[in-house]
């Protein structure tokens, strides 16, 4: 399932806890779903949290881990698309990506490309040991 969430909804799930909004945080965190923006969403989320009246009750810390998140996502769709398009438009001898010439929903449905990118966290390794000396 995909959810778009408005900026205030983003904002409020990272300043109370236990709240609707950040029951939902939690549940992307999880991911249950699929959380859509853009990249005018992230910048907008970066300018509002750090609005003077905010600070004393946003960590700065769990503000960058949600818009690297969503960043990260969105930054590994992008990529796979523009080397899709780079492949389509050199093989027909075409110069560009063919931004106009071929549209996303084209690329998802037609070429059946793969559209379910996620990011994931992964559990801290175990430290390597060190190598016992041979004598």
């Amino acid at each position: 399932m995909r959810v778009v969430l408005d900026t205030g909804i983003l904002i409020a799930a990272l300043i109370t806890k236990d709240t609707p909004p950040d029951r939902i945080y939690q549940a992307w965190r999880k991911r249950r779903f699929e959380l859509v923006t853009s990249q005018w969403q992230l910048d907008e989320f970066r300018r509002v949290s750090r609005y003077p009246k905010l600070r004393k009750y946003l960590q700065p810390i769990d503000a960058g881990n949600l818009v690297n998140g969503l960043r990260h996502q969105a930054y590994v769709r992008e990529w796979v698309e523009k080397k899709i398009r780079r492949h389509l438009a050199r093989s027909s001898k075409r110069q560009g990506f063919g931004w106009k010439r071929w549209s996303r929903r084209w690329l998802y449905d037609t070429l059946g490309l793969f559209d379910a990118y996620r990011v994931s966290y992964r559990s801290a390794l175990p430290k390597a040991r060190p190598a016992h000396e041979v004598s």
